[in-house]
């Protein structure tokens, strides 16, 4: 009889999921037929990349690459894949072979890169707090990106927010809610569009810290 209560919850809120049209299984696995072409792309320049590397033609530059076509194709899938070339466009420095030389580095700079927007203490190179702006894109994939940020600096954990419009918010309380997420014991905070518009110009005038964003700011208990 448990059993049976249990499967009937369990539809039940399968249900409600697939319903909700602000869910990933709305806003990312439709229009299935797309993403499969798309991904068939990947796949042959995913080959081409490994062609590249065993022929001895793979260049230094990121740009112009065949790694640039297959991050090109990834990005356009907005919901879950955006953002997955700016470790590579907003470190220009950065050339492929650095990947090689320095592993463990790159995947920190890549880690930070990823992120909408850092906050550094002042006068220094310590990460204050991290934002990840969700106004379309994958809640729970920016919820990951935050995850690894907090992981990566462990000795020194930042504040971590992510900002959405206020038709989201049952969709990040759900994300939020995963026993993955909540067994890491990681206090994320969220912010509703409409907040942030109406304290904007206060916080500007009279904010000094981060603090002064925990007042607008949301966490699920």
């Amino acid at each position: 009889m448990i059993g049976e209560n249990m499967s009937g919850e369990l539809h039940g809120l399968i249900g409600k999921y697939r319903s909700d049209e602000e869910s990933v299984f709305n806003t990312w696995f439709i229009n299935n037929e797309e993403r499969l072409k798309a991904f068939r792309s990947i796949r042959r320049g995913v080959r081409d990349v490994i062609a590249d590397i065993k022929s001895g033609d793979f260049g230094n530059d990121y740009k112009g690459s065949s790694l640039e076509f297959v991050l090109s194709c990834i990005t356009e899938q907005k919901q879950v894949f955006m953002g997955a070339s700016h470790a590579f466009y907003w470190k220009p420095k950065l050339r492929i072979p650095d990947i090689y030389e320095n592993e463990v580095d790159v995947d920190t700079k890549s880690t930070i890169a990823l992120i909408d927007v850092i906050w550094f203490k002042k006068g220094t190179n310590q990460i204050a707090s991290a934002f990840e702006v969700e106004k379309s894109t994958s809640i729970y994939s920016g919820i990951l990106r935050l995850t690894d940020l907090y992981f990566s600096f462990p000795e020194d954990p930042s504040t971590l927010f992510i900002i959405i419009p206020n038709n989201r918010e049952k969709e990040l309380i759900l994300q939020l809610s995963r026993p993955s997420i909540r067994g890491n014991a990681i206090e994320i905070h969220y912010i509703l569009f409409s907040d942030l518009r109406q304290h904007c110009d206060a916080i500007c005038m009279f904010g000094d810290s981060k603090e002064t964003l925990h007042k607008i700011s949301k966490v699920i208990s």
